[in-house]
């Protein structure tokens, strides 16, 4: 996507997106949407100043990539296929966090 000083927001839902790159010169950026993509996994977002994310409706099993996230606070991983509730652990930021309509048979 390349830098952009400016970009506070960025909405790219309803996509065939299936890996989050190129965002990583975007300092500034800090609510991602891409909510109803093919996005199979959390990556490339270390370094971000991300305050919300949202990655409603894609193919997510795991819970992983958010441990470098200090200021998230809004996290919505609904309608995903994520089975096992595990890499919370690490946010103390996170006051919002949606995981409704999941598979999740156990909390860790």
């Amino acid at each position: 996507m390349g830098r952009n000083p400016y970009l506070r927001q960025l909405y790219l839902d309803k996509n065939q997106i299936s890996v989050i790159e190129n965002l990583e010169e975007n300092v500034h950026l800090r609510v991602l949407s891409l909510n109803h993509n093919r996005i199979k996994k959390i990556q490339n977002i270390d370094g971000l100043q991300l305050e919300e994310l949202y990655l409603s409706q894609n193919q997510l099993t795991k819970i992983t990539g958010l441990a470098k996230l200090p200021n998230l606070r809004t996290l919505d991983l609904s309608k995903n296929q994520i089975v096992l509730l595990r890499g919370l652990e690490n946010i103390d930021s996170l006051r919002f966090l949606n995981l409704s309509l999941n598979k999740i048979e156990k909390i860790r």
